[in-house]
């Protein structure tokens, strides 16, 4: 049995890869194409959340494999939130932050827009939240774009 994806009926990743009857060898065979870590295979599967950007690379070589597309808008995958569900779920004084995470308000933006941003800073503003909530959000739980740290011989 296969289900055109274009027909609106969305899948969980778990539901897809039983559904084409994927074994641990496919998997590891797609995460190897897609260029992610089996972990975050596995943890799709089990529908824990991961970053949009591993899940659509997951679902872009799962589609070549099966040879139907599968994408993030038709495929029930758990994600991380984003910097800005955070400011909208918790409706975050985004100029509070800033100041009282000690970090220049640029960086909100930046977050806002998904852009990288140094990890330190990105620590500070998420400590805050965390604190502020009283719900933990850690570079491990929260989608964010990392500027590449630079090592100095």
């Amino acid at each position: 049995m296969t289900i055109n994806p274009s027909q609106g009926e969305m899948l969980y990743f778990y539901e897809l890869c039983d559904l084409y009857c994927l074994d641990a060898a496919d998997l590891e065979a797609i995460a190897e194409s897609a260029g992610v870590d089996k972990g975050i295979m596995e943890q799709m599967y089990m529908h824990m959340p991961v970053t949009s950007t591993d899940a659509a690379k997951l679902l872009v070589a799962i589609s070549s494999y099966v040879g139907a597309s599968y994408t993030l808008e038709n495929t029930k995958v758990a994600q991380l939130p984003t910097f800005e569900v955070l400011c909208i779920t918790h409706k975050l004084d985004l100029a509070y932050i800033a100041t009282y995470a000690g970090v220049d308000p640029g960086i909100i933006d930046k977050l806002l827009m998904d852009e990288p941003v140094p990890k330190n800073e990105v620590r500070l503003v998420l400590s805050l939240i965390s604190r502020l909530v009283s719900q933990e959000y850690t570079l491990g739980n929260v989608e964010v774009r990392l500027e590449r740290e630079v090592h100095r011989d």
